[in-house]
């Protein structure tokens, strides 16, 4: 198992695409939060950058949880 390793990154909300201001519009606030599972995604998470925006996708197929949402990044899925 993976532990949960502490993420501060400009949430995007509904756009998919890659931050390239360091900035956030009043509408994206900073987040602060746990993501499991980064051991299984290392080499998606060596390239992430501080300000780099990601989002959430929920995972209702997921077998293990129903409930699961995967946090992804434009280089690829980080964790949940």
């Amino acid at each position: 198992a993976s532990v949960a390793q502490p993420a501060t990154i400009a949430f995007s909300g509904k756009s998919q695409q890659r931050q390239s201001s360091k900035k956030c519009s009043p509408r994206q606030k900073p987040l602060q939060f746990l993501v499991a599972g980064v051991s299984f995604h290392g080499d998606v998470v060596k390239r992430l950058r501080k300000g780099d925006a990601v989002w959430l996708e929920p995972e209702n197929e997921n077998p293990h949880d129903p409930h699961a949402v995967l946090v992804r990044s434009s280089h690829g899925a980080i964790g949940y």
